[in-house]
């Protein structure tokens, strides 16, 4: 009984001395023994740190895929997706990520198994023992201009019940964890085709600098083996990179006259070859035509607002009447929606060519996807 409560006080001691060390510490002493406790009865994923592969930096395009520097199975990024750069202040940024898990020629394919898939014919395995897949790794500034989310999606199917996978996202700084996200994936071992996982984390109160280093990678718990198959990874800016900012347009002006709401005017569009002399797919890319355009035939003009992201009919006066979508419903594409348009005056209406833009060496270039379209609209007669 004696060495019983001699057990009870010493306890009752520790308390209290917790209690105490408790009150005495600061916010961030608090938070990294909170941390502690948590990773120690594995509430927590472990930490990702060492140092940073090269990643984004890694350029190399084989087979249809891009090497990302990563360890594998995260080796290879494949599909046009993967393939998508921006530059931004002589920066180069990659922000998506997809992972087929399918193998290359020459590829570590050792992760990699038949024995499931959800597409293709092979997935990621994490084997029984393999609590934590290895990590995708980036600085901030790699990927965003300025980071607003990262969204995570994958199918999963194991055939254990209490298998449990959770993608986490992880960002530090300096050696020093500053914040993770994650969310669970249970199995379920009747979904044949697996079952998806679909999360995006909100960098909400974050204050990132280019410098932090984000990580993503696979938490599993319980069970047996899991498969992974057709991962996505996105990272997400403020703006969209190699967009100019625009501006929401009033519902209840006209935009530029500041009058009344107006609707659009009726037009008739052609979709016409487009002139690969001057817009030459890999050839420099022309400003989008911001003036007031004259449309053939009338006494009206054109006048695209790439802000707003509208097209005005303006009035012999000047005054703008009515708002102009020129959307093709053969190619079911608005002109509009190419990142430049370029308005030229035609005998009848007004020709216009839209085409995206890749930055090479600090230099915009006509894109090749999506290629670029032109339509001749003129206006419908009352």
């Amino acid at each position: 009984m004696k060495w019983f409560l001699r057990i009870i006080g010493l306890i009752a001691i520790l308390v209290v001395a917790g209690l105490l060390a408790w009150q005495w510490m600061n916010s961030a002493q608090q938070r990294a023994m909170k941390d502690l406790v948590k990773t120690f009865i594995h509430d927590k994923p472990r930490p990702v740190g060492g140092p940073l592969q090269a990643g984004a930096d890694v350029t190399t395009i084989v087979d249809g895929g891009l090497v990302t520097g990563d360890e594998p199975p995260f080796a290879l990024a494949a599909g046009p997706w993967s393939m998508v750069q921006y530059e931004s202040e002589g920066h180069l940024i990659r922000p998506n990520l997809h992972f087929d898990f399918e193998p290359r020629e020459g590829a570590d394919t050792t992760k990699f198994s038949r024995s499931w898939s959800h597409g293709g014919g092979s997935s990621y395995r994490m084997a029984p023992g393999e609590d934590y897949s290895p990590a995708v790794r980036r600085h901030v500034g790699d990927v965003a201009t300025s980071m607003a989310s990262v969204e995570v999606g994958f199918w999963m199917w194991s055939a254990s019940p209490r298998t449990l996978l959770t993608a986490v996202v992880s960002f530090d700084r300096g050696g020093k964890q500053l914040a993770w996200f994650g969310k669970d994936l249970p199995a379920d071992t009747g979904a044949i085709r697996g079952s998806r996982l679909n999360c995006k984390f909100l960098m909400r109160e974050l204050s990132l600098k280019p410098t932090d280093i984000v990580s993503v990678y696979l938490w599993k718990r319980g069970g047996k083996e899991a498969f992974i198959d057709d991962m996505d990874i996105f990272f997400h800016s403020t703006v969209v990179p190699g967009r100019m900012e625009g501006t929401a347009l009033p519902l209840d002006s006209v935009g530029l006259g500041g009058r009344a709401p107006m609707g659009y005017a009726t037009v008739a569009l052609k979709e016409v070859p487009v002139d690969t002399t001057r817009f030459m797919v890999g050839g420099p890319a022309m400003s989008t035509t911001e003036a007031a355009v004259p449309i053939g035939g009338t006494d009206k003009q054109w006048r695209f607002v790439p802000q707003e992201g509208v097209a005005y009919l303006i009035a012999a006066d000047g005054t703008p009447t009515s708002m102009l979508r020129p959307w093709s419903p053969t190619s079911r594409v608005d002109i509009t929606h190419f990142e430049r348009v370029v308005a030229e005056t035609r005998p009848q209406g007004v020709l216009l060519t839209g085409f995206d833009v890749d930055f090479k060496g600090g230099k915009a270039h006509i894109a090749s996807s999506p290629p670029p379209k032109a339509v001749i609209l003129e206006i419908a007669p009352r």
